[in-house]
């Protein structure tokens, strides 16, 4: 089967999401869909699932799946908005969501911080010369000390973990949890005047 894969980009997160489909039977998957937010406004759009939308209705296509590779930290999924569009000629189909099965592992840890209810080979620079495991573990660990957190790290694995939902509504108002990095000295400062 001749499949083809499409990519989007995403300008803000500097992200790509990709529309992979049978261009003979016109089944489509959805990999890695990028949920627009802006942490200078606090303004969630669905600009990008929107184009891949817009794809899926002018190649007719049949969405079977959505997947994630992984529980991104750069970005904010759209699974969950994309899994309430039509995405098939069936209203009654059921579209899957799939990721790995460590994502378990990913969700109790994360939910622990925030107390919440091929070429890649060639071109990854810690996989040019296989190294050990000990190996990689050091070169990532060093290289990891000197990075800044992703910028959208907080609020992409509160709404990643649970497959795109956002927080339930409380007030009106959908809100994440920030946490803050504060030196002891100030912490106790902050915590003796609350």
């Amino acid at each position: 089967m001749p499949y083809t894969i499409e990519s989007f980009y995403d300008k803000i997160t500097h992200t790509f999401s990709y529309l992979m489909h049978d261009s003979i039977r016109l089944d489509a998957a959805i990999i890695d869909p990028v949920l627009n937010f802006s942490a200078h406004s606090d303004v969630i759009e669905t600009n990008q699932a929107n184009e891949i939308l817009e794809t899926i209705a002018a190649k007719q296509l049949r969405v079977k799946w959505l997947l994630e590779t992984h529980a991104h930290a750069d970005h904010l999924s759209s699974v969950t908005y994309l899994r309430h569009q039509r995405l098939t000629q069936n209203p009654e189909a059921n579209i899957e969501i799939a990721i790995g099965q460590r994502i378990v592992e990913v969700q109790q840890t994360v939910n622990e911080i925030f107390k919440l209810d091929c070429d890649e080979k060639t071109h990854n620079i810690h996989l040019k010369t296989p190294p050990s495991e000990q190996e990689y573990l050091s070169i990532r660990e060093t290289r990891d000390k000197e990075l800044p957190y992703p910028q959208l790290l907080f609020p992409a694995l509160q709404v990643n973990i649970r497959a795109g939902r956002l927080p339930k509504s409380q007030r009106g108002v959908s809100s994440l949890r920030i946490p803050l990095n504060i030196p002891n000295p100030l912490l106790k400062t902050y915590e003796s005047i609350q």
